[in-house]
């Protein structure tokens, strides 16, 4: 059965690029397009919460919003990735922190900023919901800070400090104005 929350990737922007490969439908570490993965490729590089309901085949509201500011902004490509892989459509319903699957999350991480040589991320995660979330952006946030990456985003910070999420309940991000770093 389909899910009725998936999209269609804009054409021409269907990923080429996801870990786990072959797909595991509980987790997702990385999801893009990218059409050569090396460092002279330039795309947008998005740290969001967890995975919901895009994968190799089907889009959400995210990815495409995701892939739309890759193309306004003038990359060459686009990758999401999560401050925790395990898939679920209501975050809160996360199961309790596991730090080995947190590991695994970054090694895909720092794997994806090495290959792209990228030293800078949009952070787009929103409220951190729930304590595994918590655990993750505290342990992302530190494992980026140490090996020099800096986190940008838009518009203000949540009130718990955290850089909004792409797809707002409420009025839409924009993409524009000066980016502000978190780290």
């Amino acid at each position: 059965m389909k899910n009725r929350r998936a999209l269609a990737f804009p054409a021409g922007e269907e990923p080429d690029y996801w870990n786990p490969n072959p797909e595991d439908p509980n987790f997702r570490f990385a999801l893009g397009r990218v059409l050569t993965p090396t460092t002279s490729q330039n795309p947008l590089v998005v740290l969001a919460m967890n995975p919901s309901y895009a994968d190799v085949s089907e889009s959400d509201r995210t990815v495409n919003t995701v892939i739309a500011a890759s193309s306004q902004f003038g990359h060459d490509g686009w990758i999401m990735l999560n401050l925790y892989p395990e898939r679920a459509t209501r975050p809160r319903k996360l199961a309790a922190f596991d730090v080995k699957l947190w590991a695994q999350n970054w090694a895909v991480i720092d794997d994806v900023l090495n290959t792209f040589g990228v030293d800078e991320v949009l952070g787009a995660w929103g409220d951190p919901p729930n304590a595994t979330i918590r655990e993750a952006q505290r342990r992302t946030l530190s494992a980026l800070r140490a090996r020099g990456t800096r986190v940008y985003y838009f518009g203000k910070l949540n009130k718990s400090g955290a850089p909004p999420h792409p797809t707002p309940r409420g009025p839409q991000l924009q993409f524009s104005g000066p980016r502000l770093y978190l780290i």
